[in-house]
């Protein structure tokens, strides 16, 4: 193969990644907006039904199952905007998380959301009103390798 080849062999490849991470991420959102809605159906539907029950159970995560910092991104991508801590806790208790085993459950959101800011899953603002919001990073939209590598160059340049 000459070099040529490996080029168009890279853009390719390039260009998949990136088609596949864009559907990932439309895929993920849909799937935490479902997420919410079959919670919600689910507490209007009140149904004895054992069959009901077992078929609706597994398309839907468990408090258990889920995870606390999963409940809260799965808030962030449905809710497709900005939000603040006490709405992500009011999404939560929407879709039936259980946030009874918290002893003070707004704090531990606020220490999600900032780990998730600091992994790069999330972005924080502060509003007109100086209340912080988060929102959910789409990884089609994340800056590139390269972008990532220029900035903390340039940071550590800006330091020294």
């Amino acid at each position: 193969m000459e070099s040529e080849d490996y080029r168009k062999a890279l853009q390719t490849a390039g260009q998949e990644l990136s088609d596949l991470l864009m559907k990932r991420s439309e895929i993920d959102k849909r799937v935490s907006a479902l997420r919410e809605t079959m919670s919600g159906l689910r507490l209007l539907c009140e149904s004895n039904n054992p069959e009901d029950i077992a078929s609706e159970a597994q398309h839907i995560a468990p408090s258990e199952e889920r995870g606390f910092t999963t409940a809260v991104l799965d808030a962030l991508k449905a809710a497709g905007e900005p939000l603040r801590p006490t709405e992500v806790r009011n999404k939560l208790t929407a879709t039936g998380y259980d946030l009874k085993g918290y002893q003070n459950p707004l704090a531990s959101i606020h220490i999600i959301l900032k780990r998730l800011v600091k992994a790069g899953n999330a972005r924080a603002a502060a509003t007109t009103t100086d209340h912080k919001t988060y929102e959910w990073i789409d990884p089609t939209s994340a800056p590139t390798e390269v972008q990532v590598v220029t900035a903390k160059k340039t940071r550590t340049r800006k330091k020294g």
